[in-house]
């Protein structure tokens, strides 16, 4: 049984407004995704084996204008919720590892503008070297598929599992890069006989704007499938997102979160069926 401090109230946490493009497998050739959205994401400290438990989610509205693959011109919404347990290292090395779960929820999503919503679990262990420096491994897995009839099509919808070296680099309190490269690794939905992409790249990084206020950027790529031509253009996925976060708390504290909540650069859906 998992007991909370006294201090149980969240002290140490952060809301943001983003501005977010993504554009995944489910658009197929059509144009990415344009849109805001508003998150929170907050640490718990528990009384067993210095771990801290945390709780965050996100709503974002997207394509305001509709979009042209479908004939309803219904305004995308998405959300992401994340919950589980992390732990930070108490020194100026050590380990950090986290593991959470994530999900999805879509109305209007992909090249067709269904609703679906499916999930997966992230994990990332990294060991922390002098104070600034941090070396790890991050992945995720998919929990199940999602399947949603279109006039007659079995649409199926998942998570992409995948798993990315990273290194992040810590410059004084509040103030990060993160670079990562890794590689889907399971059957893709779409290929019978391979992956949904070649490999992985991302990058983020955050920074204080003043004592309550940080700006916060994240991106991935996800290069596609070794076909050539239009079908190239249909199976690659991007993120790119810039926000801004009031921020409560000691920047410098052990009870952070460690994880980024759910969002579309560790979060990378893949699909069945495109055009």
């Amino acid at each position: 049984m998992f007991l909370f401090s006294s201090n149980y109230f969240p002290k140490n946490g952060e809301i943001g407004l983003g501005y977010d493009f993504f554009r995944s497998i489910p658009d197929g050739d059509w144009d990415g995704n344009t849109g805001t959205f508003a998150s929170i994401n907050f640490g718990v400290p528990v009384d067993l084996c210095d771990l801290g438990l945390q709780v965050g989610g996100s709503y974002g509205l997207y394509d305001w204008s509709g979009r042209g693959s479908v004939a309803k011109n219904n305004v995308q919404q998405q959300s992401f919720v994340t919950g589980g347990f992390y732990r930070r290292a108490q020194s100026s090395s050590g380990l950090n590892a986290g593991l959470v779960f994530d999900w999805m929820w879509n109305k209007g999503f992909g090249v067709f503008g269904v609703d679906t919503n499916f999930s997966q679990l992230r994990g990332q262990v990294g060991y922390q070297y002098c104070c600034d420096n941090e070396y790890g491994i991050w992945g995720t897995i998919d929990l199940g598929e999602s399947h949603v009839d279109y006039q007659g099509v079995d649409l199926r919808f998942r998570s992409l599992s995948q798993i990315n070296a990273f290194w992040k680099h810590d410059f004084k309190c509040g103030r990060e890069t993160m670079i990562w490269v890794g590689v889907p690794y399971k059957r893709s939905l779409a290929f019978d006989s391979g992956r949904a992409g070649r490999f992985i790249v991302g990058a983020s990084f955050r920074a204080p704007l003043s004592r309550c206020l940080l700006i916060e950027g994240y991106g991935s790529y996800l290069v596609p499938h070794s076909s050539v031509g239009l079908k190239k253009q249909s199976y690659y996925g991007a993120n790119v997102c810039l926000e801004i976060k009031y921020f409560f708390g000691n920047k410098c504290s052990e009870n952070l979160p460690l994880m980024p909540i759910g969002n579309n650069s560790n979060f990378i859906a893949d699909t069945n069926y495109v055009f």
